[in-house]
């Protein structure tokens, strides 16, 4: 059972896949909201290919399938100066192995150099991103 449709239709009004607000730069260690000049896009493709991606590798884990869990995961992952991710955790885990799906397939999708840096200043920046999942059993 694929948990998203090819192009991330819609199913009961609600997005499968969506890119929460977040979006901190790391300055001097720390991460603060500061508007970019340049985001970072995704290398194949930008948003649509990003969600393309994941929605073509991702599969709705076993355990929850089985238990009947659905939800929303919520992803943080960090895109450093050079356009790498890596620091991806499950911060918010409905359960049933969902966590560890969302974390692989975005770390699948995103191996080696994935992503044009965040630019502030005409200087690259490391960015922190979130990324929510939803999981419905349909």
């Amino acid at each position: 059972l694929l948990v998203f449709a090819v192009g991330c239709e819609k199913y009961d009004g609600e997005p499968i896949i969506d890119e929460t607000a977040l979006c901190l730069v790391e300055i001097d260690g720390d991460f603060i909201e500061i508007e970019l000049d340049v985001e970072p896009e995704y290398l194949n493709g930008g948003t649509e290919g990003f969600a393309k991606a994941i929605s073509e590798n991702l599969r709705y884990p076993g355990e929850a399938r089985e238990n009947g869990i659905e939800g929303k995961c919520i992803i943080h992952y960090e895109i450093t100066e050079e356009g790498t991710v890596e620091n991806v955790q499950a911060i918010q885990d409905p359960g049933g192995g969902i966590g560890d799906a969302s974390i692989g397939v975005l770390e699948m999708v995103t191996e080696g150099i994935s992503f044009s840096p965040g630019i502030l200043n005409g200087n690259p920046v490391k960015v922190r991103k979130g990324l929510g999942l939803n999981f419905k059993i349909w």
